[in-house]
């Protein structure tokens, strides 16, 4: 099983271990540019557009059976070596850690693996087959709330079928949970069409 890791960070810096065998790629979207290995410049960009970016350039590098997205402002309570191992045990179309803390997830911390429609995107994992048939990211939705196009595609998945799976018993948090712009439900217009049901 071959993976690449897809981050965005306004660092140029990989703050991850990550497992021998896979492949990384940076994203820094801050304004001023640092070069650095394995990674691109992309300033500006939202949480959706550059998803987009990440995936369109990781499939022109090669074949991988997942990739894996994370922001850099994450703490894991367990190693990406197991999470990849996870991943190659169970084969589904779309995986993510348990989040806990300010937004935690329902869980019933009993069951390792949890059949689920929504996980949070700040650190997922997507087939191949899944990123082809599903993906980009919407764009539609970005200047009003960013978290919309995550949403949006958490639906898709449910609509077209396709598995998510959590791992209840790998944690993480969002150390840092900076603001963003554009992330309060409050500041969709009224008369928006909302992406999902």
């Amino acid at each position: 099983m071959k993976c690449i890791y897809l981050i965005q960070s306004n660092r140029p810096a990989i703050p991850y271990s990550i497992p021998s065998g896979s492949d990384v790629l940076l994203l820094q979207w801050q304004k001023d540019y640092v070069s650095a290995p394995n990674s691109f410049h992309l300033p500006n960009s939202t949480w959706a557009s550059g998803r987009n970016e990440l995936l369109k350039r990781a499939m022109t590098k090669g074949m991988y059976d997942y990739y894996v997205f994370l922001d850099d402002d994450l703490k894991f309570y367990f190693s990406l070596e197991t999470f990849e191992s996870l991943l190659k045990a169970t084969q589904l179309d779309r995986a993510a850690p348990n989040m806990r803390g300010k937004q935690g997830w329902c869980s019933n911390s009993s069951d390792k693996f949890q059949l689920v429609k929504y996980v949070d995107h700040s650190f997922i994992a997507v087939s191949h087959q899944s990123a082809v048939e599903l993906f980009p990211y919407t764009l539609d939705y970005d200047r009003h709330c960013w978290w919309l196009a995550s949403e949006n595609m958490c639906e898709r998945f449910w609509d077209g079928q396709k598995k998510t799976i959590r791992f209840n018993q790998l944690v993480f948090i969002n150390q840092e949970s900076r603001p963003y712009p554009r992330g309060n439900y409050p500041g969709v217009p009224k008369n928006i069409e909302l992406p999902y049901h």
